[in-house]
């Protein structure tokens, strides 16, 4: 919503058409219910993704149902891969790609949610082979991880589901090597962890209205750093007093359908 009259408040601004920003009332009618076509990216960018997520949730159960009774991880994967590849392939190369219909265009992402059922699923098995490597065969492992997952790579949008096997051996090494969990479970870190979803959905529209305001007489990285003494204090508000609220409302509604 704050994205939202950010966008209609720069409406008609100079420079305004570099950025994501909503050109019509339509847009953002269309936006705030996130039940339109997949054009989100026109006021805050970061919601491509919720959209997705939030589409993936709505048949989460049924998709654990499917790939636990396979019970054959690798071919459940391989699987995965070749129903998303075909539509990833629409959205990047075929003209009607972008206008494909919404539950195709997230087949494309297929593949994350289920490479973490079968991490969850196997944890215990894939823990077990990556520590019997010694020391230097897992420092290798880890760093060749993350280096696949950091390196620019042509033609993003074809590659990037296989990006979750490294993705997914991180997480593993994060759960099971001592000195990255004792990282992960510092202070610092857990703060981070918590406001992070709010911190990811609200820091685009900070840094386009500093870009379109304090922008024009200060640098880039002023505006940047500024950007954030907004953005951190506002994500955790935002944490605090929306999504733990949200997230308790959850869990009660949870408690009451199954005790009846």
């Amino acid at each position: 919503v704050a994205a939202a009259i950010a966008a209609v408040w720069l409406q008609g601004r100079p420079n305004v058409d570099h950025f994501p920003l909503a050109s019509s009332g339509s847009v953002l009618v269309a936006y705030l219910p996130m039940i339109s076509p997949y054009h989100y990216d026109t006021i805050d960018s970061p919601v491509w993704s919720l959209v997705h997520e939030m589409r993936f949730s709505l048949v989460f159960p049924l998709l654990v149902f499917a790939v636990t009774r396979l019970g054959r991880p690798r071919v459940t994967l391989a699987l995965t891969f070749v129903i998303a590849i075909p539509a990833l392939g629409a959205l990047r190369f075929m003209p009607f790609g972008n206008n494909l219909p919404p539950p195709l265009n997230s087949l494309a992402y297929l593949p994350a949610f289920t490479a973490g059922i079968l991490l969850a699923q196997n944890r215990q098995r894939l823990a077990a082979w990556y520590l019997s490597n010694g020391g230097a065969a897992r420092l290798a492992f880890g760093a060749i991880c993350l280096a696949i997952f950091a390196w620019p790579i042509p033609l993003y949008e074809l590659w990037h589901p296989f990006l979750v096997l490294p993705c997914t051996a991180l997480v593993l090494i994060a759960l099971v090597e001592v000195c990255v969990s004792r990282l992960l479970t510092s202070r610092p870190a857990q703060f981070a962890g918590r406001i992070s979803y709010s911190l990811y959905l609200s820091h685009t529209p900070i840094l386009f209205v500093g870009m379109l305001t304090i922008g024009r007489i200060l640098p880039g990285i002023a505006v940047v750093g500024l950007s954030w003494l907004v953005v951190v204090p506002l994500s955790t508000a935002l944490y605090r007093w929306i999504e733990l609220p949200i997230i308790a409302a959850g869990r009660r509604l949870t408690q009451a359908a199954t005790s009846t």
